[in-house]
Formats: structure tokens, C-alpha cells, sequence
């Protein structure tokens, strides 16, 4: 990719998350209930998730925020948080041959934590995403004035 092919994904992608966003409050009072509030994280958490894969292919290095690698971490985090989580409900749901009470307890506890976490700390991490982007984004720009 080009220059201004770079520059034109950079928005793109900016405007969508936008978009998504905006549509995702405009329409979360007339559909208020939890269903709804998991797709809209889920939708603007697969956006960025998927603009980060494809930036990581997409974006020469030299072009590449320094925070781009540290969200990298976070996203690593949650990853591992979140399978971690799956596989203590698998192992504490019945039947359950290991007989072992404990991990159902500890995995009622980690869902509901790691739940309102996520809850909580989600719109921060799409934010700080945005950020690394639109700093991205004015770099390219830069260079292309140069």
C-alpha cells in the first residue's frame, strides 16, 4: 500500500469506529436490555480487534504508534484472562469427574470479576485505541506533506 492508500484506510477505519459508536447509542435505549449491550462491545470490540490484525500486516513499522504495542499487551491480557475463565467454568461444570468444588467457586468469582471489569475498563481501551490510530492517522499525513 501507498501512501494515501494507508491514509485512506486510516480513516476509513476512523470514521467506522465513529459510526459504530454513534449508532450503538443512538439505538441502545430503544433496545435496553443486556443482549444488546454485549453486541455493541462485541461489535466495537470486533471492529478494533480486527483493525488492529489487519493494521499489524497493513502498516509498515516505521508508521506504527509506540502505544500500538503496548495495546498489543492488553489485548494479550484479556486473551488469556478470558480462556483461563472458559477453562475453569469447563472443568468446574458437572459432571465433573475431578470432584474438585473449589474451582466452581473460584470460576463464579472470576467470571463476575473479569465480567464488570471488562464492562468497566472496555470503553477506556476502545478510547485509547482511537487515540493510537488518529495519531497513526496524522503521521501519515505528515509524511504525505513532506
Amino acid at each position: 500500500m501507498d501512501n494515501s492508500q494507508l491514509i485512506r484506510f486510516k480513516l476509513f477505519d476512523l470514521i467506522g469506529q465513529i459510526i459504530v459508536l454513534i449508532l450503538t447509542i443512538a439505538l441502545y435505549p430503544s433496545y435496553n436490555t443486556g443482549i444488546i449491550l454485549f453486541n455493541i462491545y462485541f461489535v466495537i470490540g470486533g471492529w478494533q480487534v480486527l483493525s488492529f490484525l489487519i493494521n499489524m500486516f497493513v502498516l509498515p513499522k516505521g508508521y506504527r504508534a509506540l502505544t500500538r504495542k503496548m495495546y498489543a499487551h492488553i489485548l494479550l491480557l484479556i486473551t488469556i484472562l478470558t480462556l483461563a475463565n472458559g477453562l475453569a467454568i469447563f472443568f468446574s461444570e458437572p459432571p465433573n469427574d475431578l470432584g474438585i468444588k473449589a474451582i466452581a467457586d473460584i470460576s463464579e468469582g472470576l467470571t463476575i470479576l473479569l465480567a464488570y471489569g471488562l464492562l468497566i475498563l472496555s470503553p477506556f481501551i476502545a478510547g485509547f485505541y482511537w487515540a493510537i490510530n488518529y495519531s497513526e492517522f496524522k503521521m501519515l499525513k505528515t509524511v504525505s506533506h513532506e
